[in-house]
């Protein structure tokens, strides 16, 4: 198996050329360095690198391997981004189930809200009355609720109901115009 700070550690020494440049651009020491080219060339069973005067140069095996090398590394910290946007809901999709007369009065203004402050995130609209979406929620299929209830109705076991309308009317809804949005 290739492990991902040898391959580094490959690339590293194929960009700058030496065994020095790489340990000092990895932060590593340049026998740290030697070892982790030593133990990649085992795992692989190939020759990456040969001596060149008091230096090294990589085989033809080296130079492909750490060409697709820097294919990995970069797909693994674009993978790292895009999973670390997700988590801070900066990215991806959200399922956002609403009753049909909130789709088409409050919904526009949350839609515009979400891609003013997260142009990364996108939201699936599904269309259903409360008590439907609220099942939607609870099992998994959906991702949040925009919903009404009565004076005495509880969101149920396990959800929390919020009230923003309360804090500050969504833009498009008829009270914003006596409320400030910020």
């Amino acid at each position: 198996m290739i492990d991902v700070q040898q391959l580094r550690a490959l690339v590293e020494l194929s960009r700058l050329g030496t065994v020095s440049a790489a340990a000092e651009s990895l932060g590593f020491s340049q026998s740290t360095v030697s070892h982790q080219l030593a133990a990649l060339s085992r795992a692989t069973g190939a020759v990456l690198l040969t001596r060149a005067g008091r230096g090294v140069r990589l085989t033809e095996e080296g130079r492909a391997l750490a060409a697709r090398g820097q294919e990995i590394l970069d797909l693994l910290d674009r993978t790292e981004r895009e999973v670390v946007s997700m988590a801070h809901a900066e990215a991806g999709r959200v399922r956002l189930a609403a009753f049909p007369s909130a789709v088409a009065s409050l919904v526009p203004g949350v839609l515009d809200v979400v891609g003013r402050e997260y142009p990364g995130l996108e939201v699936e609209l599904v269309d259903a009355e409360p008590p439907e979406a609220l099942d939607a929620l609870r099992r998994g299929r959906v991702d949040t609720v925009l919903s009404f209830s009565y004076i005495d109705d509880d969101a149920g076991e396990g959800l929390r109901a919020v009230h923003p309308a309360r804090r500050r009317p969504l833009p498009g809804h008829p009270s914003r115009r006596h409320h400030a949005y910020r």
